[in-house]
């Protein structure tokens, strides 16, 4: 463990203990429902086969600090989650200031029967600069220019093996075996940022209204 992460993790660890009693960030069930419900669900249960869940999650008890890493830097390639394979790409929510990240960490750490901690505004802030980035005093724009409602998931969860073959007027034809590979791949690839249901998470919306205009 890099001598940097190993100190910041028993600071929080000696602020637990320092302060008996501390309340989860008011805004974190507002700020995970904005920015991480879109993959992860409400209830933190995540999606089978796409998205890892949060509750109840032994990737995140066996080292906490992974939550902190995973949202400043983003985090892709196969893990183990509960006993389950995933390999999906989660972007940085670099966009976030310091105190929204410890807010969104320390509510996901205290929600869903997980073990609970916290990770301050001021750690997340060190952790970036000892990265090579810079803390992030106030919150930036996802996508500049892009209205708020195209940000947020807008549907019910819906599962990778539900997805239907719908036949858009106009899109290009596609066998069912095209159809399932390039379901496939968009869960794999896309999901984490355009939504399940393509209507945009922290990526914008990609419906066949949009796309099909862009060819």
């Amino acid at each position: 463990m890099p001598k940097t992460r190993f100190a910041l993790l028993i600071f929080s660890l000696l602020t637990l203990v320092s302060v008996p009693g501390y309340a989860k960030a008011d805004n974190g069930a507002e700020l995970f429902a904005a920015n991480c419900a879109a993959c992860h669900q409400a209830d933190g249960k995540g999606l089978p086969g796409a998205f890892p869940p949060l509750a109840g999650s032994d990737y995140i008890k066996e080292d906490p600090w992974r939550l902190v890493e995973a949202t400043v830097n983003g985090l892709s390639g196969p893990m183990t989650v509960n006993g389950a394979e995933y390999n999906n790409v989660m972007p940085a929510m670099s966009y976030l200031s310091d105190d929204e990240l410890s807010a969104i960490v320390t509510y996901v750490l205290n929600s869903w029967g997980n073990a609970g901690g916290q990770f301050s505004a001021e750690q997340i802030g060190r952790y970036r600069e000892e990265a090579g980035l810079e803390a992030r005093q106030g919150g930036g724009e996802r996508h500049p220019g892009t209205p708020e409602s195209e940000h947020i998931f807008q549907g019910q969860a819906l599962a990778m093996q539900e997805a239907e073959q719908v036949i858009t007027p106009g899109a290009p034809s596609l066998s069912q075996s095209e159809f399932a590979h390039a379901r496939k791949l968009y869960f794999e690839r896309c999901a984490g940022c355009h939504g399940v249901l393509r209507k945009g998470a922290t990526g914008k919306p990609l419906t066949p209204d949009i796309t099909q205009e862009k060819g």
